[in-house]
């Protein structure tokens, strides 16, 4: 039996057995998930370098580490991919609103799950700021949107 997430891909493949249209299906979301972070890690890794790092260092010096816990960094990536190629991604998405539809859902994720980071910590963190947390969200809305974009 096919997961749920990937018999929505079913009406593309109605003429197949089951097993190929979902490994068929299975094989174009790896695909699509690849095609998706390659982008958006590139991109945000400039951004956490350049731009980010010198605000929290400014900020957040004491309780920052020397160097990232690359096991959560990979664990996060690896969240937010999968989440965004199952909430985002459609089989049956038409060509004419392909792009109005990735670009947009994929900014609105972006902009949720970043903000549910910083103002949690808005919220709760007395060295937090305004400036990071709007910055932040921005970033993380146009990022996401972008690199989903660019996968199609």
């Amino acid at each position: 039996m096919c997961p749920t997430f990937i018999a929505k891909g079913r009406a593309l493949y109605r003429d197949l057995p089951e097993k190929s249209w979902c490994f068929i299906t299975l094989i174009l979301s790896t695909l699509l998930l690849v095609a998706c972070m390659i982008p958006f890690i590139v991109t945000d890794a400039i951004w956490l370098t350049f731009v980010t790092a010198p605000e929290f260092r400014a900020t957040l010096s004491d309780s920052m580490r020397d160097t990232p816990n690359w096991t959560d960094v990979l664990l996060f990536y690896a969240l937010y991919g999968v989440g965004l190629v199952l909430l985002v991604t459609d089989p049956e998405i038409t060509p004419d609103i392909v792009f109005t539809v990735f670009f947009g859902l994929s900014f609105y994720l972006g902009l949720v799950a970043y903000g549910t980071y910083e103002l949690t910590n808005m919220a709760t963190l007395r060295a937090w700021t305004w400036k990071g947390v709007l910055l932040d969200m921005a970033w993380g809305a146009a990022l996401t949107g972008f690199a989903s974009t660019l996968s199609l």
